[in-house]
């Protein structure tokens, strides 16, 4: 029987092989932020939500619901979970990323 290389199976990697890995994913999933948006999942980098962030806020005072969004955003990049958007919100997500070309 030929042997794969090691990352192909998780019991040919020593503990701190498997560690390693492991830290490398979560870094991965960690830098993704979770939305829904009316039942669409949506899931942007955290570079990209610190934009978005930063646009909204920018924006905040000639719209309330920019305002809510920044407040969203900001909690968003804060707690790592999924954040529930409602409609208004949503909108404003979207137009957001539609005027940043992401």
């Amino acid at each position: 029987m030929i042997a794969g290389p090691p990352w192909a199976s998780g019991t040919d990697l020593s503990e701190r092989q498997r560690a390693h890995r492991g830290n490398v994913l979560a870094g991965f999933f960690a830098a993704m932020i979770q939305f829904d948006l009316n039942g669409r999942k949506l899931a942007l980098e955290e570079t990209i939500v610190r934009k978005l962030h930063a646009e909204a806020l920018a924006r905040a005072g000639s719209s309330t619901t920019l305002n809510d969004l920044a407040v969203i955003l900001s909690r968003a990049l804060s707690e790592r979970k999924t954040i529930t958007l409602r409609r208004a919100e949503s909108r404003a997500l979207e137009q957001l990323l539609n005027a940043d070309g992401h």
